[in-house]
């Protein structure tokens, strides 16, 4: 299986979790905001740019080898913006990644 696959994976359940929370703007947010597919194939462009750097036409990387923190911040503040500052680090906290 392609590394960037189970990154999808991740990337769909997150983004699934936001799209949910959506449905309760007043309690989950103080305001609306709108996310879409679009969001997610941004994301998706993002990790697949993150991997190629570091997979080098290799199927595979290793956990261990991939930049974690970037690939975090880029969905927190570049993909989701500055909403999800506090949603991403508690669904997906650094120390819990390889």
């Amino acid at each position: 299986m392609k590394t960037t696959s189970r990154l999808y994976f991740l990337l769909a359940w997150l983004h699934s979790v936001v799209l949910e929370r959506l449905r309760f703007t007043p309690v989950g947010w103080t305001k609306s905001f709108q996310f879409s597919e679009a969001d997610q194939r941004c994301a998706m462009d993002s990790i697949d740019e993150w991997v190629d750097r570091v997979a080098k036409e290799r199927l595979n990387v290793r956990p261990e080898q991939l930049p974690w923190d970037a690939i975090q911040t880029s969905l927190e503040i570049v993909i989701y913006g500055t909403v999800q500052r506090f949603l991403i680090p508690t669904l997906i906290p650094s120390h819990n990644l390889p």
